[in-house]
């Protein structure tokens, strides 16, 4: 029995680590996942527990296989899993509010930190962040330059622990983008992007942290419109 459980946690541990992959936009939809073999072993984990964590997100709706020469396991247009958030989402409506707040807290003063401690490196990368948004065709490719640009910010602050809460917050808020429209986030994501770049680019910390929430503040309304939110 323990040897069971322990089977079934390994397999629930592994679908996670590819569920938050998935959040956080490094495999979208249509996607196709490397192979078995080579998936395992960048995971460092045993094949059998892998197949078990990808039969978990075929049954909730994330991935679905393909037969043939061109066949795999494919991310799924993730309708399924958007009806789960928005279902999650709308029964616990102070919790968004709550994490948008916690959103403007550990972003901003990443942002303040990050203006003073961004490296040559990152400074490069972020400019990559903000030139590719402005041009996203797609919403998947949004999505990971979108996740790149925030995390990035949060990684040039030097705390791993600003870090690591960026990245949950952006986990717990999955809403993809191409079920309710990127074209209009895309565009005023790419406009906040540049202020925010161009201020830390600058050394202006209060200016970084200032766009920054505003950038978050237009987040707030957009996803408040998606969950049929009324502004108070």
């Amino acid at each position: 029995m323990n040897g069971v459980a322990g089977s079934r946690k390994l397999a629930d541990d592994i679908a996670q680590r590819l569920r938050t992959r998935i959040h956080l936009g490094e495999f979208g939809p249509g996607d196709r996942l490397p192979p078995e073999r080579e998936l395992a072993a960048s995971m460092d984990v045993a094949r059998v527990s892998l197949r078990e964590a990808i039969g978990q997100l075929k049954d909730e709706g994330y991935l679905s296989a393909r037969r043939g020469s061109a066949g795999g396991t494919f991310v799924t247009a993730l309708e399924r899993p958007y009806e789960a958030w928005l279902k999650s989402m709308r029964s616990r409506l102070p919790d968004f509010d709550d994490m948008q707040d916690f959103r403007i807290a550990i972003e901003c003063h990443a942002a303040t930190l990050a203006a003073s401690r961004i490296t040559r490196d990152e400074i490069r990368s972020l400019q990559d962040s903000v030139d590719r948004i402005g041009s996203c065709c797609d919403a998947t490719t949004f999505r990971r330059v979108d996740t790149d640009f925030h995390l990035g910010i949060a990684a040039a602050s030097g705390s791993q622990r600003l870090l690591a809460a960026t990245q949950s917050v952006r986990i717990e808020l999955f809403a993809p983008t191409d079920l309710y429209g990127f074209t209009p986030r895309a565009e005023t994501s790419a406009y906040w992007h540049k202020i925010i770049f161009d201020a830390l680019r600058a050394g202006d910390g209060e200016g970084a942290s200032k766009a920054m929430e505003q950038h978050i503040e237009h987040t707030r309304r957009e996803l408040r419109e998606v969950l049929g939110m009324e502004d108070s």
